[in-house]
């Protein structure tokens, strides 16, 4: 037999013995065929370092890929000031014009003014950070909301958002 022979002998001889232990199939009625050990090939020897080491490394692995996500997510809230001569074209204008526009509830109460334009980079605005002034049931920090909760009418930029909602949204520090 050559090497690879070999080694496919001995796994399926201890496959075969590890299936007998397990689910008491005897030698009678199991044959060690290439056809059967393909079949259970998923049972490991009953005292075998391979199964072992295979937990073992799974450990890291999954441990790192943990990492990974959380660095991933963690990324995800990192905000960049958009630069002023950039279009938001939600509002067909710069970000420059946009900065300092007052902000108003679906009553028509002033609740607060934009204070930045922001985006994941400095070319892509995707959030309006909003300094309120604490009437209207909103509180008095700056919290950064994104651009499709507003909308622009008669001249005027409106939060669709109520006060429970931006309440649970991310404060913004300078």
């Amino acid at each position: 037999m050559v090497g690879a022979d070999i080694h496919a002998s001995i796994v399926h001889r201890d496959a075969a013995d590890c299936l007998t232990q397990a689910c008491g199939v005897t030698q009678g009625r199991y044959r060690r065929s290439r056809a059967n050990f393909w079949r259970f090939r998923a049972f490991r020897p009953c005292n075998s370092k391979r199964s072992d080491d295979m937990f073992s490394r799974r450990i890291p692995i999954a441990l790192a890929a943990t990492g990974l996500m959380a660095g991933a997510a963690f990324a995800q809230s990192t905000w960049v000031e958009i630069d002023d001569r950039v279009q938001v074209p939600a509002f067909s204008a710069t970000a420059d014009q946009v900065d300092d526009w007052d902000v108003y509830d679906a009553a028509g109460t002033e609740i607060g003014e934009v204070e930045e334009v922001v985006g994941p980079d400095a070319s892509t605005p995707t959030a309006l950070v909003v300094d309120f002034e604490g009437n209207g049931g909103y509180a008095d920090q700056d919290v950064v909301i994104p651009i499709d909760q507003f909308s622009l009418e008669n001249n005027r930029l409106v939060l669709n958002a109520d006060p429970a909602a931006v309440s649970s949204m991310e404060i913004w520090t300078d």
